[in-house]
């Protein structure tokens, strides 16, 4: 147990590193703490606390730099990467995490900066933080009811352009919605594998280990699990009855409708959560070509159907947008490459190192695949394409313009195959779009071609 604050110290140093590692060389700050927590050998809990503390800043930078700002005689973005995060750090954890007493908060940030600067930069980190526990409880951040626009930059912590374009799209209210939900820390979404196991019996199994649950309201194969957990700790995880899918995810699986005997093509697999979702839908029965770029990345699909034990997947290493088959297929899948914009929630690292450009750049890609892989769909076949953006040109407006080039293809809608409680989220147009809001869902799109001739 992370029980003491001196416990926690060499966590706070790993934390640092992430947050340096993420501002200066844009890594990503779910594989950063993943590599760092398995060559430090920490502990679940220490490994939560790490998590804790490098997202929490992720999430809510803006806001912890207007706080900074106003108790700091030099400008924050003069200051070296190292000093900046390490104030940020200590303010995440003055204005964050109430369990944590303030004094505790200051002084532990202060013993980290003696481990990371000289003399001079401890005593200003010292009197910034010492200065934010006086004050923050007279600051007053922007309001929406006042000032909208810097309502969701600073106090809901998201970069400028992508405030600025959720409103021009979207309008204040989704925009307001769409923001906080980014901010909420996500919980642990799982769906059973039919194949070994009924929802019931999950939710029993892991009921007895312990985790705190509840099944999903959307999808009837999802499942919440709120508790902190190491799922390799849990049978349940081990004998291979769940994997790790959000409800959105799951639900875009349900259109692609697989029978047994078919043969798929999931054209950007890894990590898998979807070509399992497959194989189970249609029995582990057919064949499911796993097509993806890094033999690397291919290996956690093999990984995931050997634990779920399922049969039918066989990998390929190569590009989608070039590769050629000599046989058609059932049903293709494209999982596209994307902004990524509808699951920022789950990776807040995300919101600092994307821009615009991004968009227009993934449309590019995704047209081009799209286009390619069209002409390997039978006839009467289907194509299902899945982002998991908000953006209408990586969606809507891309789909539009691949049927307007390819007559031969019509959209299907998808409302018979979602289940009934879902179908909220099938839109006029004939596609699947869910949001970040007070669904608790990540933002997917989804939208079915039928091949024609």
């Amino acid at each position: 147990m992370l029980s003491s604050p001196n416990q926690r110290q060499p966590v706070r140093k790993l934390a640092l590193r992430v947050l340096r590692r993420v501002e200066t060389s844009a890594g990503f700050a779910d594989q950063l703490i993943a590599a760092l927590a398995a060559a430090q050998g920490l502990t679940p809990q220490a490994r939560a606390f790490l998590r804790e503390l490098t997202y929490g800043v992720l999430r809510w930078r803006n806001r912890l730099d207007w706080m900074l700002q106003q108790c700091s005689d030099r400008r924050l973005e003069s200051l070296t990467p190292a000093v900046r995060n390490l104030l940020r750090l200590g303010a995440y954890q003055l204005c964050f995490m109430d369990h944590l007493p303030p004094y505790a908060a200051v002084s532990e940030t202060v013993q980290l900066a003696k481990q990371v600067g000289h003399v001079g930069v401890v005593a200003y980190v010292n009197a910034v933080l010492r200065a934010l526990e006086r004050q923050r409880g007279a600051m007053s951040l922007p309001e929406a009811s006042t000032d909208l626009l810097a309502y969701l930059i600073i106090t809901q912590s998201h970069p400028r352009w992508l405030v600025e374009r959720w409103l021009a799209h979207y309008g204040p209210q989704q925009a307001v919605a769409m923001c906080q939900a980014d901010n909420m820390r996500p919980p642990l979404m799982v769906r059973v594998n039919r194949r070994r196991a009924t929802r019931e019996r999950l939710l029993n199994s892991l009921a007895a280990d312990g985790c705190e649950t509840e099944p999903c309201r959307y999808a009837p194969d999802g499942v919440c699990i709120r508790s902190h957990v190491a799922l390799d700790q849990l049978q349940s995880y081990r004998d291979g009855w769940f994997t790790v899918q959000d409800e959105a995810a799951i639900l875009c699986g349900y259109l692609l409708t697989p029978e047994p005997g078919e043969r798929v093509l999931d054209a950007c697999a890894a990590p898998g959560g979807k070509a399992t979702h497959a194989a189970e839908l249609m029995a582990d029965g057919g064949e499911i070509l796993c097509l993806d770029h890094s033999h690397q990345r291919l290996n956690l699909v093999a990984e995931n159907a050997r634990r779920l034990g399922l049969q039918c997947l066989r990998g390929v290493v190569g590009k989608a947008e070039r590769i050629e088959f000599k046989r058609a297929f059932d049903r293709i899948l494209v999982d596209a490459p994307c902004s990524g914009l509808g699951v920022l929630r789950r990776h807040p690292d995300a919101k600092w190192r994307k821009g615009p450009e991004l968009i227009s750049m993934m449309a590019r890609q995704q047209a081009s695949i799209l286009a390619h892989l069209s002409q390997f769909v039978k006839p009467d076949g289907l194509l299902l394409y899945i982002t998991c953006s908000t953006e209408a040109e990586e969606n809507q407006h891309l789909v539009k313009e691949f049927l307007e080039r390819h007559p031969n293809y019509a959209l299907e809608a998808v409302t018979r195959d979602l289940p009934d409680a879902a179908r909220v989220f099938a839109r006029e147009g004939g596609w699947l779009q869910t949001w970040p809001g007070p669904e608790g869902l990540d933002g997917f799109f989804a939208a079915r071609l039928r091949r024609l001739t």
